[in-house]
């Protein structure tokens, strides 16, 4: 397992809207990737397309998480990490240590 340096890490969203936002142009992503086949199998093979995507929004969005003070917003934002983190599962791929 790689040890990644606190100057390798990935900066964190600056706000809530910052991480919606780019929640939203994954979903877009996802979308157009399932275009011509969204089956079970379709989705696998999109969500293997996006991953590395995926795992930079995961971990941007896990350390933006400290910065969120609104419990509603914090909330919010923790259920768009649950939902790439159960896509990816269901794809095959798995994320220890997310919250």
């Amino acid at each position: 397992m790689a040890i990644i340096a606190a100057s390798e890490r990935l900066a964190p969203f600056e706000s809530a809207s910052e991480l919606q936002e780019a929640h939203a142009l994954l979903l877009e992503a996802l979308d157009e990737q399932l275009r011509y086949d969204a089956s079970a199998e379709g989705e696998a093979i999109a969500l293997a397309h996006l991953e590395p995507e995926v795992r930079q929004f995961i971990e941007r969005g896990t350390a933006t998480g400290a910065f969120i003070e609104e419990i509603t917003e914090r909330s919010a934002c923790e259920s768009l990490l649950d939902y790439w983190v159960a896509s990816l599962s269901r794809a095959g791929t798995h994320i220890r240590g997310v919250r």
